[in-house]
């Protein structure tokens, strides 16, 4: 299968991730219409055949990059990069599809020196929380370690940071 983005610029696959029914979810990054690299995601079903696809373009129609797809116990799909936000560079942004691609919710986060913040792991429990990891400008500080954990309804239960012994 070929995907051409609307723009008909530079797609990008990033990650791939397979449910526990043989579903294949890819998420990357495409060029929109009237935007820049948008987030991407499809899923084809076990035969390969396209079920849906579902964009994603940030508050600016700018850089939106994804990093990774996962699956939960439950269908679900969540996918997380960054995006470009006015007045905050990048910021992580995680959204959480059901099985029929209906967005569930999008979550943003943007760290407290209002830098950027560059998500690039993610993973779900069998509790079905989110967690997404990747570096954050801290006051201060220059990048430091992130991580992020969400419940199944998105809601931010904690938030943890870990800035190096020499500050760097």
């Amino acid at each position: 299968e070929v995907y051409n983005g609307p723009g008909s610029g530079n797609d990008i696959a990033y990650s791939i991730n397979l449910d526990r029914l043989g579903n294949v979810f890819v998420a990357g990054e495409s060029k929109g219409v009237n935007s820049n690299s948008d987030y991407v995601l499809i899923k084809y079903n076990a035969q390969g055949d396209e079920q849906w696809l579902r964009r994603y373009n940030g508050d600016n129609s700018s850089l939106d990059i994804p990093a990774r797809v996962v699956t939960d116990t439950a269908g679900n799909s969540i996918i997380t990069g960054h995006s470009w936000e006015a007045g905050s560079l990048f910021d992580f942004v995680t959204i959480k599809y059901n099985s029929k691609g209906d967005t569930l919710w999008i979550r943003k986060y943007n760290g407290t020196a209002n830098g950027n913040e560059l998500a690039n792991d993610l993973a779900a429990d069998i509790s079905g929380n989110i967690y997404v990891t990747g570096s954050t400008l801290g006051t201060g500080t220059i990048n430091d370690f992130i991580i992020i954990k969400y419940n199944s309804n998105g809601d931010e239960m904690w938030t943890h940071t870990y800035n190096g012994p020499v500050n760097g």
